[in-house]
């Protein structure tokens, strides 16, 4: 279950699109024209995070924790 910052997240999506995130994600995703795989951890802006559950769902996503 992905894990959501409290407070600034906007209408289009649970991250605020500014802030920057440390990520693990439960699959390969496509982030654009890259594919980002889930080995290790990844660090991603809000905005990213936005777009991958729009794209992927919420289940790609295992945490996301503000920096």
């Amino acid at each position: 279950m992905a894990q959501h910052p409290h407070g600034d997240a906007t209408s289009s999506g649970p991250y605020d699109p500014e802030a920057l995130y440390d990520v693990r994600l439960s699959r390969t995703v496509m982030v654009g024209r890259a594919r980002i795989k889930p080995l290790g951890g990844h660090q991603m802006t809000g905005a990213t995070l936005n777009a991958i559950v729009t794209e992927e769902g919420t289940d790609a996503i295992v945490s996301a924790n503000p920096r």
